[in-house]
């Protein structure tokens, strides 16, 4: 005949939102004693990312994530490793002097630099390298194209009041 009727029943949870993101980082691949942790509400990611401050020049770090629904605090994400720098990175090499020209009639300055061999010797946990270009406002210049990638960039500046 049929199988006796346990009373046990068999029930499905809908998969549930991530209310937040906790970001952990540490000296040591346990995480025995965290270094910092990040708490960031869902709602305010957009990129999936966080930024931890005052670590210590020259030390490996390990980060993973873990994420937060109403049933509680998930699985840690895999482990990354990367060194924090021990210097501020060298000046950027200029490949050319600023050039000039003119697109439909637009007039642009362009320049062109590439990564120093001796960037600061840290090795980063997923970024990129980031530049930070000045230019004067007096002219109204606005960024216009940007191509390239992190060891050589050229930046192409547009003024129409040149």
């Amino acid at each position: 005949g049929p199988p006796a009727d346990s009373g046990a029943g068999v029930g499905v949870v809908p998969a549930q939102p991530v209310l937040f993101y906790i970001g952990e980082i540490s000296s040591n691949s346990t995480f025995s004693k965290l270094s910092g942790n990040i708490t960031i509400a869902n709602s305010q990611v957009s990129v999936f990312s966080c930024v931890f401050q005052n670590l210590t020049k020259g030390v490996q770090y390990y980060s993973r994530v873990r994420a937060i629904t109403a049933l509680g605090v998930g699985e840690a994400s895999n482990i990354t490793t990367g060194q924090t720098a021990v210097d501020l990175p060298n000046p950027p090499i200029l490949i050319t002097n600023v050039t000039s020209g003119s697109d439909s009639l637009i007039p642009y300055l362009r320049l062109s630099w590439r990564q120093s061999p001796d960037s600061g010797g840290g090795s980063a946990l997923n970024v990129s390298l980031t530049y930070l270009v000045e230019a004067s406002e007096v002219l109204g210049f606005a960024v216009v194209a940007a191509s390239g990638n992190t060891s050589e960039l050229s930046l192409k500046l547009a003024s129409p009041a040149l």
